[in-house]
């Protein structure tokens, strides 16, 4: 019964010996030729742009509403300074004349 085990781990070294014979050295190549790196290059830099668009609008939509907030805080301030003036009764001129 040890003949059979030692021929399974005898194909099985071979075998595995094999595989290592069929690894590539060195790095794997990425790109099957220039076409492909162009267009690879070309896709992450579209990507790059569309990354920087969306910041950009983000950041102009953020910038749109802290203006709307300001002129709406001014218009509250207003309110109040409107209000207040119409609460104080006015001065006659002549109490700055005596």
């Amino acid at each position: 019964m040890d003949a059979p085990i030692e021929t399974n781990n005898e194909n099985q070294s071979e075998q595995v010996d094999q595989q290592i014979e069929k690894r590539p050295v060195g790095r794997p190549k990425k790109y099957f030729n220039d076409e492909d790196r162009k267009d690879a290059i070309r896709k992450q830099q579209l990507a790059t742009k569309r990354r920087y668009a969306q910041k950009k609008a983000q950041i102009y939509i953020v910038e749109t509403a802290n203006l709307f907030l300001i002129a709406s805080a001014f218009d509250v301030i207003n309110g109040f300074i409107k209000a207040d003036e119409k609460e104080q009764p006015k001065k006659d001129q002549s109490d700055y004349l005596s």
